[in-house]
Formats: structure tokens, sequence, C-alpha cells
């Protein structure tokens, strides 16, 4: 068994590509009328976090100028890290604005806002700097860190967007984290491997849950990824078994994604099932591999062992399919985990069982690419191998992300028990694979904040997850099956009664984590929402 971590210095090397582009003069940010706010954590909350603050996320939904926190009538600044593509890049993001005077809730905020995010390191990046404030890199806005990306309008919303380097960062204490899951899941295997500043990441404790309040924030969607060639070849297998239809072949529709039982992806994950034709079709008496080799052989691998796209320990997504499909670590005597690296240097063969760890979503999506085209990647030139290993053929893969990644040709999702992974799925209580992630933020002053700040952050985390604001992002977001990732909180947003189906226009989700009130325990089975006054109904 091997894993590959995939370095996130190729964006500082991919980031030269524009350095002789010429720097740019950005606003001048002056703190005595600026309020800053530093957030950390979970990449997923980027995209409506960026909606609720400025409106430019793309999802073309105008929110009213009372719920807004910038000015959209201003000019707006954008920074991004450059990842090479002449695009912000999604570790990074800051974003500077004139107060939306419209807003009652920042009454005590200053003139102008300032709004750092930082997606690096995933969910663990919003909860242990939270838990124990210490200082964590943001993006350094400095104009000679920056390039001009030109003026973009997105729902009549203009935005100047700068690209900067992230090779240098600049040190704060974050005010606010967010993760896919509640904080309490960050122990044993879910803790970041490293340090912070020296300080290493340590597991979460309940006394440190006492320090910090933690806010519901939204419904996030996930999935298990297979790269396209073990698609379909999983769609082929299930049409000779009667699963599916003949006439789904090729096709990605709800009705046609092939389908993996939760037990065959804890065994994936957990090295069980190290080899491809330990998994049986049907009552043919032949593995996948073999099978496919015999009747599907433009989709067979080149070799059968299993490879694993799985995300760093820390990560939200990482910690949120443990949850599912091992019971870990809501049971920390569970028998599987999800495996790390040892075994480094062992070949691929038999039980040449390859875990490749991402660290981000984006990285996911580039393993699963280079391993489902058989092309050289820098992506997997970590560890043992080089950037040419894995190209005398495609291998079959399985990854692990949100919903918001979108389709791709390299890569699908599949049913999961025999249900995909559709919003109307996890409102009809049939798509357990799920999460209810959380805002949180220190205390007990072991971060005190200024009113100004305190206001920005509450007002942030009363907006950021409107169902008009999800609803937008969702059309954003397309799959062939349903589109969308994202349903908003109950405890936020009650259904009323008798109203407890799929509304695309405002996705609301009927089951909760933090039933009646009670704290996000992504542990806890799922229930539908009740606030006292309204219950919803829902079908069997």
């Amino acid at each position: 068994m091997k894993k590959q971590i995939l370095s996130t210095a190729i964006l500082a090397v991919l980031a030269s590509a524009n350095a002789q582009a010429a720097a740019v003069t950005g606003p001048t940010i002056d703190p005595s009328t600026t309020t800053t706010l530093y957030i950390g954590g979970a990449s997923a909350q980027r995209t409506y976090i960026q909606e609720a603050v400025t409106g430019t996320a793309g999802s073309g939904v105008t929110l009213a100028a009372a719920d807004k926190l910038c000015d959209t009538t201003q000019p707006i600044y954008w920074w991004g890290d450059n990842n090479g593509t002449n695009a912000a890049g999604k570790n990074y993001d800051a974003w500077y604005c004139t107060k939306q005077p419209s807003n009652t809730a920042l009454a005590s905020a200053k003139a102008h806002l300032l709004i750092h995010k930082r997606s690096a390191g995933g969910s663990d990046f919003g909860v242990a700097p939270i838990v124990n404030p210490q200082n964590v890199g943001f993006l350094n806005i400095a104009n000679s860190n920056c390039t001009d990306n030109g003026t973009s309008t997105v729902a009549g919303i203009s935005t100047v967007q700068l690209l900067c380097s992230s090779s240098t960062l600049v040190n704060a204490t974050p005010d606010l984290g967010v993760s896919d899951v509640d904080p309490g899941k960050f122990v044993g295997l879910n803790v970041t491997a490293g340090s912070i500043n020296g300080t290493p990441f340590s597991a979460i404790k309940a006394s440190d849950l006492a320090k910090i309040t933690v806010k519901s924030t939204s419904t996030v969607v996930f999935g298990e990824q297979v790269t396209s060639h073990l698609f379909n070849a999983l769609q082929q297998a299930q049409i000779a078994t009667g699963y599916l239809a003949a006439g789904c072949a090729g096709q990605h529709t709800e009705a046609c994604l092939p389908s993996l039982s939760s037990a065959t992806i804890a065994a994936l994950h957990t090295g069980v099932a190290y080899d491809w034709d330990l998994i049986q079709v049907g009552n043919t008496g032949l593995g996948l591999y073999s099978w496919a080799s015999a009747n599907d052989a433009a989709d067979a691998p080149f070799a059968s062992s299993v490879h694993i796209v799985r995300r760093a320990n820390g990560s939200g997504t990482q910690a949120q399919h443990g949850i599912h499909f091992l019971n870990y670590p809501c049971d920390t005597t569970a028998a599987g985990v999800t495996l790390p690296a040892n075994d480094v240097g062992q070949s691929e063969g038999v039980e040449g069982y390859v875990i490749h760890e991402a660290s981000s979503a984006g990285n996911v999506n580039a393993s699963l690419k280079a391993l489902d085209t058989a092309t050289s990647s820098s992506a997997l030139a970590t560890g043992t191998h080089a950037a040419g290993d894995f190209t005398s053929g495609v291998r079959w893969a399985v990854g692990l992300n949100s919903l918001e990644q979108t389709t791709n040709a390299n890569y699908e999702f599949v049913k999961i028990d025999g249900v995909a992974p559709t919003l109307a799925n996890v409102v009809a209580g049939k798509y357990h694979d799920w999460a209810e992630n959380t805002f949180q933020y220190n205390s007990v002053g072991g971060h005190p904040v200024t009113t100004d700040v305190a206001a920005v952050r509450d007002a942030l985390i009363a907006k950021a997850a409107r169902p008009e604001v999800l609803s937008a992002l969702n059309t954003t977001l397309t799959h062939a099956f349903g589109n969308g990732a994202y349903l908003a909180t109950p405890s936020l947003y009650p259904i009323t009664t008798g109203s407890a189906t799929y509304n695309a226009t405002s996705p609301i989700n009927v089951f909760s984590l933090a039933p009646n009130g009670s704290t996000v325990d992504n542990c806890r089975v799922p229930t539908p929402y009740n606030d006292g006054t309204d219950a919803p109904s829902f079908s069997l």
C-alpha cells in the first residue's frame, strides 16, 4: 500500500507563470474605517460565504439590501490565490467593500468591510485555531504581491479581481471557523498531521468545546466518486445482471447510475477489498476486473489493484466519510478505519492497494483524472512515485467529494445502496451521505473581538446559508442526475406543517442533526426537525 500526498507547492510554481504581469493598485484600506474579519476552515462553504458577503459567486440571486453585507452599488474588490489559470483559486480569498447601510445588523461595523477566507487545510483550520486561538496564514493582498485580472460583472455587480501569490502569507488569528462536521469530530484519525506555528494539532476535548459557540450552517451533500472507466464497467456489469435497464448504457441520469453498497465502500476504503476481483459480478463467478476484461475491454484497467483517492486527516470531507461508512469517530473502537500511509514502497500488484492523499477537493479530481486517463501528472509525483507512474494504462479509482464538484469527463458519482445523491432524496430521508456543517467562534475570552468584528461575524452567520442563495447556487452545480449540493437547515428555516417535500426554489432539509435546538452532532441519526410549532410531514 502506498499513499501520495498532493503538495500545494505546485500552486506557487503555477502562480509564477503570471510573474511578468504588472502589479496593480488596490484600494487604500484604512484600518480606522475598516472592519476586518478572518475566517478559516472548510472549502465547501466558500461559495455561499462569498455570495453572502458580495453577491458575486455567480448565483444570480438578488438579495434584499437589508440582507447584504456589502453595498453592491459601490466598488467591490476580490483577491484570490492565483492557480495558474488567470482565475481566483479556492485556497485563499479576500473581499473588500463598502458596508451595506440598510443592514441594521451591521450598525456597529465600520464604513468598510474586509473579509478574509482561508480554505487551505480544510475544516480543522476552522476548529483548532478557534478552540486554541493562534495565528494562521491568510492571503497577502499587498499591491506588490498581486496582479490585475480585470473587472467582471456578475448579476449586475461589478468586481475588480486581483490575483495574488500564496507563496507568502500574512498571519492572523481566525475570528470565525467553518467546518464540514461539528468540531467534536476532530479526534483520533481526524486530527491534522503537523502543527500550526510549531503547535501540534491535537484532538478536540470536552473542555475545548466549552470554549466555543457552535452554530448550524447548512446541509452539504457528499458522494462517492468513481473514475469514468470504472463507472462504465459498473454500469455494464449491472446492466448484465439486470439491476439496470439495457438502455442505461452511457447514461448518467438518476435511473441509470450504477450503485455501490455502503459495505463495499467501507471495504474499499479500509483495504479489505484491495483488488477489484474481490467484488463479484452477480452470479457470474467473476470478479469485476475479470468480468470487464472479458466483456468490456475498453474500460478494463491495466491492473486489478484498487486505487483510493482520499483527503488528508483534518479534512471535514474525510471526517464525514468516516462517520457515514465506518462509524468513526462515533465509535472510536470501530474495527475499520480509512487506512493511512504505511507500507510505502510496496509495488502495485498483488495486494498493491494504493492510497493517494489529496490536500483539496480539486486535487481529488486531479488524481482521478490522471488515473482515468493514464497521463503523467505532477499530482501523483510525490512519495515513491514519479509523474510518469500509472501511465501504462488506466486505473480504476474511487474518491470522495461534495456534490459541488460538478459533471466531469473523468469521474462521476454513483448511487449508494441504490439511492442517487440528489437533494430530493436527502429531503425524502433516502440518501444519508450528508453532513450538517457549522460555524464556530471562541466565546470565553481566548480571542476577544471588538464590537464591530462581532457584528460582521454574527451578520454573516445569520445570512450565509439563506434558502434563496442556496437555490441559486444549486443551479450552477450541474449533474445529469440532479443539480445541487446545498440545503438550508430547518433549525434556521423551519419547515411549515405539511410541506416536507423538496422545493428547488427554497431547498430546506426536513432532517436535522441538531434536533429541537440542541447542538449539532453529526454522529446522531437524522430526525425530522420540530421547533415546537411546525412539525413537518414526511413520506415513507
